[in-house]
């Protein structure tokens, strides 16, 4: 899939992006957790139900590795069977 489809559709379950369904609008997720790393770090596009999913598999109160966090980015894509470059600007 070319890297133009990804703006229109979430990479992780292939759903277009919608304004008017909520669980499909675009959201941006922080690589590196915000509350742990402040801003800064690279952010990959996911619709609202890929991004909540995915946030329930990063501990909410304990900091890890930031290869810990990318290893969890990569296996929640490679669950859905999808192939996803992490941005290398994290």
């Amino acid at each position: 899939m070319g890297k133009w489809a990804y703006e229109t559709i979430c990479p992780a379950c292939l759903n277009e992006y919608s304004d008017i369904n909520i669980e499909h609008q675009k959201t941006k997720h922080h690589i590196l957790p915000k509350r742990f790393f402040g801003g800064g770090g690279g952010q990959i596009e996911l619709c609202r139900s890929c991004h909540n999913d995915l946030e329930k598999e990063i501990p909410q109160k304990k900091v890890l590795s930031q290869n810990k966090y990318v290893e969890i980015i990569k296996n929640f894509f490679k669950k859905r069977n999808q192939d996803f470059k992490i941005p290398h600007e994290y």
